[in-house]
């Protein structure tokens, strides 16, 4: 494990330390290896299946035959900030329906009821799937294993399990990715803090060059078949 190792490590590095000096330098040693676990751009996407209560099983590589993917990770739809978010992105649904993108938002403890009162007064066009388990954000690279929590709240006492779970959820504020049809993350932005989080506009750029792009290549390929 890399951050157990991380921290074993830390420990001879830092025992001389007076107790405020070895704790900060502890703690700069997770957030590190936090920084090293997010996927970026340039990087393969974890593969993953959901559930979705209307739907059925949702598969990234199901959407990702079609066209890209935007994946949306939230603290959970209790969150005035990913309320806002969630609200803004339907704004811009119809320009990113115009590039056969497929959008997904992912959140923490989706009971029925707290879905269905959201989708009432907000009336969004996204599909809302719950990471049950947390596996997916664990394969971005967004949350902690509930093992290795448990490890930083031994380490520096720090309580990283949110007021509205049971266990550890995204640490950041919000998660917000593209990822092409060959399942190469194209656009990454994490926000651990709330004024770091951009326009869900932000990524319309992105998403009219990969049409471009895939434009490009079925012209090409009628080129050489004529």
């Amino acid at each position: 494990m890399a951050l157990r190792d991380a921290l074993t490590k830390s420990h001879a590095l830092f025992e001389e330390l007076e107790s405020g000096a070895r704790y900060a330098a502890i703690a700069k040693v997770v957030s590190e290896e936090q920084e090293k676990r997010i996927r970026g751009v340039g990087d393969e996407a974890p593969i993953f299946t959901l559930e979705d209560v209307d739907r059925g099983p949702v598969s990234s590589p199901t959407l990702l035959r079609a066209g890209p993917l935007v994946i949306n990770f939230y603290r959970g739809l209790w969150c005035p900030y990913c309320q806002k978010d969630l609200a803004g992105f339907d704004e811009i649904m119809d320009d990113v329906h115009r590039t056969h993108t497929s959008v997904l938002a992912i959140t923490h403890f989706l009971q029925s009821g707290a879905r269905e009162r959201f989708i009432e007064t907000y009336d969004v066009r996204l599909t809302l799937l719950d990471d049950t388990e947390g596996r997916v954000a664990e394969q971005f690279g967004i949350r902690w294993a509930p093992e290795e929590s448990e490890l930083i709240e031994k380490e520096l006492g720090w309580d990283i399990i949110t007021p509205h779970g049971t266990g550890p959820w995204i640490l950041p504020m919000q998660a917000r990715y593209v990822i092409a049809p060959d399942n190469q993350i194209v656009f990454a932005e994490v926000a651990f803090n709330y004024d770091e989080t951009s326009s869900p506009s932000s990524i319309l750029p992105c998403l009219a060059n990969l049409r471009h792009r895939s434009e490009g290549g079925r012209a090409n390929a009628l080129k050489k078949k004529g």
